[in-house]
């Protein structure tokens, strides 16, 4: 119960977090690189830096081209849907034939510069609009490019993919336009959404093929879940606290820069750690059961078993967590963020493993499973003397001190 109760306000939060493919967390803190990307930043915007492509697709069997005024006005119409999304600043950003300095270019102004015949056509401005027609458009479709007045790949920039998607499906519907979303931050956050797609997946098969890996070693049905539960409340605690910590400058107060708060998580450390995490915490599990294990089959019973297990290998799983913890804290004080999360997953992890889920949890769920542990798997009976004889009844009442009394007589 005391570990449930310090585990699940933290376990709430576990998958609470924001992924984040900021290159900042991935450059190491204080570097010449750094320093050049956060100016250019400055400067020119991350956007600039790292635009979307959108391209805009003519509908199937119409009898118009891309270079028509009918579809310079459906492909004006989805991007105003775009403009309207979180973070954008209307119009700026967009660069296109039908697009450009924050607003829309009519069709007219384009056909009129097209036209060698006019007066117009050397001008300054009709040269830039050949130069456009060039570069965006194509027989089938129109290609602008965007860059976002925000960081694309951040927390915040994941609100604006969302919503790109959103639009992509209502352009489909309402005008038949396909919009097609390209561009590094689409890649990137296309990547994030197929690997946490299949991350609950993988997760649960790991923790399903743990569980038969551990029944078929035990031959039990009931040391399995036992050992699913001790990693669950391990990972939920990690993994609450890692978003505590990150997004919520919970240790900010170290003034360790590695532990403080970069407003997310960098979206590969929860994947990578989530498997050596699972393995460290069954290392333990193991060790400590097949010590129980081979203590109750020489006839101790299951909690006796328990005690004089967690004895002979406490010292052990302790001294092996301990040094684990110092290997990985080092990555702690690494310039790079992302090595920092990373690290903070698994010290946290192997720390908490070893001081509470080994030492409090796992023997008080041995003692509320008892001799039920080891079902269907058949154990000796126990024939070793208690390492703690039951305590003497004491009785309230006259009638039970007189059965007492008669007893001893």
């Amino acid at each position: 119960v005391l570990v449930t109760a310090v585990v699940l306000p933290f376990a709430l939060h576990a998958t609470n977090y924001h992924a984040s493919d900021t290159i900042a967390l991935d450059l190491p803190r204080g570097s010449e690189v750094t320093d050049a990307y956060l100016r250019m930043g400055d400067d020119f915007g991350i956007g600039t830096v790292y635009p979307y492509t959108f391209g805009f697709v003519v509908p199937p069997n119409s009898t118009f081209a891309a270079l028509s005024p009918e579809f310079f006005a459906l492909a004006q119409s989805v991007v105003s849907e775009l403009a309207a999304l979180p973070g954008c600043n209307g119009l700026a950003g967009f660069d296109s034939v039908f697009v450009g300095s924050g607003h829309f270019v009519p069709f007219e102004f384009v056909a009129l510069c097209l036209n060698a015949t006019e007066a117009a056509y050397n001008t300054s401005d009709c040269v830039g609009v050949r130069y456009a027609v060039d570069s965006f458009v194509v027989p089938t479709a129109l290609l602008a490019f965007f860059a976002p007045p925000f960081d694309p790949v951040s927390a915040f920039g994941r609100k604006f993919y969302n919503g790109a998607l959103d639009v992509q499906t209502r352009a489909l519907a309402q005008y038949g336009v396909r919009l097609w979303i390209a561009g590094m931050p689409a890649d990137s956050w296309g990547a994030i959404l197929s690997a946490y797609y299949w991350f609950p997946i993988v997760a649960g098969a790991t923790l399903v093929v743990v569980g038969i890996f551990v029944a078929v070693a035990f031959r039990s049905v009931v040391v399995p879940l036992k050992a699913v539960v001790t990693i669950t409340y391990t990972l939920g605690f990690t993994f609450g606290l890692a978003t505590f910590t990150y997004e919520h400058s919970a240790l900010a107060w170290t003034q360790i820069p590695g532990l403080g708060s970069f407003g997310a998580l960098q979206w590969l450390a929860p994947l990578v750690s989530f498997t050596i995490c699972v393995g460290l915490t069954l290392d333990y599990e193991c060790f400590l059961s097949v010590r129980v294990q081979e203590l109750r089959l020489v006839g101790l019973s299951t909690r006796d078993a328990v005690v004089r297990g967690l004895t002979a290998t406490g010292h052990v799983i302790t001294t092996a967590g301990a040094i684990m913890a110092i290997a990985f804290g080092g990555l702690l004080f690494s310039s790079s963020d992302i090595i920092n999360q990373l690290s903070f997953f698994l010290v946290v992890a192997t720390l908490f493993d070893t001081f509470v889920v080994r030492t409090l949890l796992c023997p008080a769920l041995f003692s509320i499973t008892g001799e039920a542990t080891w079902w269907p798997g058949r154990v000796p009976p126990v024939t070793a003397t208690p390492l703690h004889p039951p305590l003497p009844l004491r009785c309230c009442d006259a009638s039970c001190d007189r059965a007492a009394t008669t007893e001893s007589a």
